[in-house]
């Protein structure tokens, strides 16, 4: 008797410790990842972030409303995304660290959602053996873009939302399952296209429930499926071999494991295939698939979907892509689901060896437990090694931040670092200091929040090395446009802080400012107005066909206000 005793308190604090040593490792994967973002991470948007820029524009042209929020990123709708950006965007200045903390905390809570679900289909007892592998899954770094490129908010919401549809669907009662599972439903779809996979993956887990329930969950699909294609972009695919697609499909399902290599990638993706559907036999052969082995099914079925849509329209991209750092929080699912069903096929085969009933239990027992040391050694390296990309990614990022802030004079190799286009990344870095936002937050005032006081004195001398007459100046709309004049803060008889052009009256370009003009200072009588000359080039694209009315506008010398000049001049573009 007492022997018994002593072992249960044995078997207590080894599962006490293994639960302690896994929590302290998602904190320190949490830790390590906010270090990351706000010491690490650069200020500036990157690729896709851009997109709010054209939000921005509008909300400040009066002109933003929810269908804006509904159209199409790409073929996605990220409707609930692009709201919560906005919105952090308005309410941080631009920040990119704290949006990304945001998405930590989804991520925080999506996690809290699956290991509560986890514990309750395989126990105490069991859920200390996959804790710590969870544990690497949910927080890996092999995933890095999902933490540290603030746009991924449309992926960890749609995996939060997979998540709610998760626990929803284990919830003894209906009433309280199906609302939060459709919410969730919901959410994943208005995030992301692959979020609409939900809806069939998790129907065999609502036919469960009722017949009634499962109506309006198709209803509920159909509601939201009609008005997400309508005006789906249509683009043409190159056709890949099947050999391509079972690579890329392979690669895509076991990258969380094999990154960064792409044949690893693709090894653990057959052998975890293999292992699904030894543990779905081998429970079948023990004692026939238990109710609460659906939740999981559905969630590797969503899995299994996804890696089907991506393939379909990635596979020509090659194998590297397939092993994207962004797409592991959905092939993790897939791995989630199959720890828990493994937990579940030994549980099995335990009680079954006990009484005797199947003698090849416990080589069972012992294949399944070498492949779940294999999986760990796998998530281990790929933590290791994404970790080390994480690095090198940030690195490059911050390697030239600086010059972004000279975007009028940056060389364009400086501006595609961040977008594909160096004339339109200046042009929406333009919009950004007029409204003190993003890198240039901490910046001086933005030229939007300063008072008017009065006139300055400026003077436009040519266009693309024309004279500036006073008649309307005829140039053409697909070249950039070359200005170049004066300005001296006329209150304090001395330079000012900056220059911009004012276009039409409510967008401004920031100039290169301060060349040397003794003219200026001799016509004035004011010696200290000698670096009081400019230079623009306005990028091709920043002019639309049509008249334009251009201003100078300077910050003044003492920063607390702008003076705009008495002399504008028309352009018309053609």
């Amino acid at each position: 008797m007492s022997r018994n005793i002593d072992a249960r308190k044995r078997l207590a604090f080894r599962e006490w410790l293994t639960i302690t040593a896994s929590i302290l490792v998602s904190l320190a994967q949490i830790a390590t990842l906010i270090w990351l973002i706000w010491n690490r991470t650069p200020h500036l948007p990157i690729l896709d972030e851009w997109e709010m820029t054209n939000f921005l524009e509008l909300a400040d042209q009066e002109r933003l409303n929810l269908l804006t929020f509904w159209g199409f990123q790409n073929e996605h709708r990220i409707f609930l995304p692009r709201l919560i950006l906005y919105a952090l965007i308005e309410a941080t200045g631009w920040q990119r660290q704290s949006i990304m903390t945001f998405n930590l905390g989804i991520g925080v809570a999506t996690a809290a959602l699956i290991c509560t679900v986890a514990y309750q289909a395989i126990g105490r007892h069991l859920f200390t053996i996959v804790a710590l592998p969870l544990s690497l899954l949910l927080f890996s770094f092999a995933q890095f873009e999902n933490w540290l490129f603030a746009f991924q908010t449309n992926f960890i919401l749609a995996a939060f939302g997979i998540a709610c549809c998760l626990l929803g669907v284990t919830l003894k009662r209906p009433r309280q399952g199906f609302p939060l599972a459709l919410f969730g439903a919901l959410v994943a779809s208005l995030s992301t296209l692959g979020g609409l996979l939900t809806w069939p993956a998790f129907l065999p887990a609502i036919w469960r429930v009722g017949r009634s329930w499962t109506a309006v969950w198709c209803l509920c699909a159909i509601a939201i499926g009609i008005p997400y294609v309508d005006g789906f972009p249509r683009g043409t695919t190159p056709t890949a071999s099947i050999g391509e697609l079972l690579a890329y499909g392979l690669a895509y399902l076991g990258a969380p494991l094999g990154f960064p290599t792409v044949t690893l990638a693709i090894a653990y993706g057959a052998v975890g295939l293999a292992m699904m559907l030894l543990n779905l036999l081998g429970l079948r052969l023990i004692d026939g698939w238990s109710i609460r082995l659906m939740p999981w099914l559905t969630l590797g079925l969503f899995a299994l979907a996804g890696m089907a849509l991506t393939t379909i329209g990635r596979a020509t991209l090659g194998q590297e892509q397939a092993i994207t750092s962004r797409y592991q929080i959905f092939s993790a699912f897939w791995w989630i689901s199959l720890l828990i069903v493994t937990m579940m096929t030994v549980a099995q085969a335990r009680t079954t060896s006990r009484a005797g009933k199947q003698p090849a239990s416990r080589a069972f027992i012992g294949v399944n437990m070498l492949l779940l040391s294999a999986m760990l050694i796998g998530l281990v390296r790929a933590d290791a090694l994404g970790f080390v990309a994480a690095r090198a990614w940030q690195q490059q990022q911050l390697a030239q931040e600086d010059c972004v802030l000279h975007y009028d004079t940056a060389p364009d190799s400086c501006l595609l670092k961040y977008y594909v286009s160096a004339p339109i990344a200046r042009i929406h870095l333009a919009f950004l200091e007029q409204h003190g936002l993003s890198i240039f937050h901490d910046q001086s005032p933005a030229v939007a929040d300063l008072p008017n006081n009065g006139v300055a004195l400026t003077h436009f001398d040519l266009v693309n090395d024309q004279p500036v007459g006073s008649l309307t100046t005829m140039v053409p709309s697909t070249t950039s446009l070359r200005l170049t004049g004066w300005a001296v803060d006329s209150a304090a008889a001395s330079p000012a802080t900056a220059v911009y052009i004012l276009i039409d009256n409510r967008f401004t370009y920031r100039v290169t400012y301060g060349l040397k003009r003794p003219d200026v200072a001799a016509e004035l009588k004011l010696p200290a107005a000698v670096n009081v000359g400019f230079v623009a080039i306005l990028p091709e694209g920043l002019l639309t066909p049509g008249p334009h009315t251009l201003t100078v506008r300077i910050i003044g010398a003492d920063r607390r206000a702008y003076a705009d000049g008495a002399r504008p001049i028309t352009i018309e573009a053609r």
